[in-house]
């Protein structure tokens, strides 16, 4: 099966998982579409009217992928996330107050 094939049953695919509101996977389909249609229309040997309908059905992909995106992340559960971010900051300061009060800190590189 080509990239092209590939390209368009995924596509069917991830409009079938957007309906159904599976937008996890309606999002992967989507990815990997944009990848073989892209792929496709470099690679190929095509007309340029076959070349425009692919990178067509390529950006309308690539539109849906991003509102998905986007609802997605706005359902996202970041907080974890920024705990590790904060935990890592704190721990990194922690270092530095360490490595100050046993002088090990040189003083060009004290802020």
């Amino acid at each position: 099966m080509s990239s092209l094939e590939s390209s368009i049953c995924l596509v069917a695919q991830a409009i079938h998982q957007d309906e159904a509101k599976n937008y996890e996977e309606a999002a992967r389909c989507y990815r990997y579409a944009i990848i073989g249609f892209k792929d496709a229309a470099d690679n190929q040997k095509l007309s340029l009217k076959v070349r425009d309908a692919i990178l067509r059905k390529c950006a309308i992909s690539e539109e849906r992928l991003k509102k998905i995106d986007r609802y997605l992340l706005s359902k996202a559960d970041l907080r974890s996330i920024f705990k590790n971010c904060t935990d890592s900051h704190k721990n990194l300061q922690n270092n530095e107050r360490s490595f100050e009060i046993h002088g090990i800190v040189n003083e060009g590189d004290r802020r």
